[in-house]
């Protein structure tokens, strides 16, 4: 009854100023504890997703793996250097009465969506290295928090990129094999659903088009059978045969992405939370 009596006889201002100190508490704790441990486990996490896009393949990067498709078409084995493939062997099996094709990658090549995510990251940690508590405004902290994320999420929505999105924009060039590929045959590796996929597809050039086609570009839903437009051709797909390796590191990664953008995005909402609050005190004093 005696605490109710004296509640009962603040004044209004007593009342704000108690909200004020218990706001400026929260706050204090906000920026000297739950930021700079958040902040730190959100770096951590980041240099160790770095760490394992060094071995994708999360083992010894001289060893090779081996692959074959289910329908015998792609056969070979590749080996990875941190986001690039050091050294790549395909055998095709042919369309018809063709002949096996044998290559190899003239040189080692960068898988470009490990490549992106590599520099995504690389980015949020320079970002992260910008933190002071002591000299940054709620508001620049706020910003900086929300760029962070940004990027994270950038770096996650590479391990998302649908395969029809890959070919022809990220073609492997014939050039880059040696022997150099059929002028009828694409060859190309991209990264789907945390997988390194090998895929190949065969067509034959039906007519030269000069005007617009309503045909879609080769590379999007394609079947056997199916028409599409490549370098200025009318063409028809012969044979398409895919083998996806899944990359266990890259799920990994995909986990703690996931973890640092929540972590992010709960900071965001409690400094905003406090800049509401601050901007609201401003008013009202005003």
């Amino acid at each position: 009854w005696e605490n109710s009596n004296m509640d009962r006889n603040l004044t209004q201002d007593e009342w704000a100023a108690m909200e004020a100190k218990s706001l400026r508490d929260e706050l204090m704790m906000l920026l000297k504890v739950i930021v700079p441990e958040v902040w730190n486990r959100i770096e951590s996490q980041t240099r160790r997703c770095l760490e394992m896009l060094e071995s994708p393949l999360g083992h010894d990067k001289d060893t090779p793996i081996k692959f074959q498709s289910e329908d015998g078409v792609l056969r070979g084995s590749f080996s990875f250097q941190s986001h690039r493939l050091k050294k790549v062997d395909v055998t095709l099996a042919r369309a018809g009465k063709q002949p096996a094709f044998t290559t190899e990658l003239r040189r080692p090549i960068a898988i470009q969506q490990i490549e992106a995510i590599h520099s995504y990251l690389s980015m949020a940690i320079e970002e992260m290295r910008c933190l002071s508590i002591s000299e940054q405004s709620l508001a620049h902290i706020h910003i900086l928090v929300h760029q962070v994320s940004h990027l994270l999420q950038q770096a996650m929505d590479q391990i998302a990129v649908p395969p029809r999105t890959i070919f022809p924009n990220r073609l492997f060039g014939a050039e880059m094999f040696e022997p150099v590929l059929p002028d009828d045959t694409v060859l190309e590796f991209y990264i789907h659903k945390c997988s390194l996929v090998v895929s190949t597809l065969t067509f034959r050039r039906i007519s030269a088009v000069k005007a617009q086609s309503t045909h879609q570009t080769l590379g999007q839903q394609v079947v056997v059978g199916s028409q599409h437009m490549y370098e200025h051709s009318l063409v028809e797909v012969l044979q398409v045969s895919q083998f996806a390796h899944h990359l266990q590191s890259l799920s990994d990664v995909q986990a703690m992405l996931g973890v640092s953008i929540a972590l992010c995005n709960g900071l965001r909402e409690k400094l905003k939370e406090h800049i509401s609050a601050n901007s609201s005190g401003q008013e009202t004093s005003g």
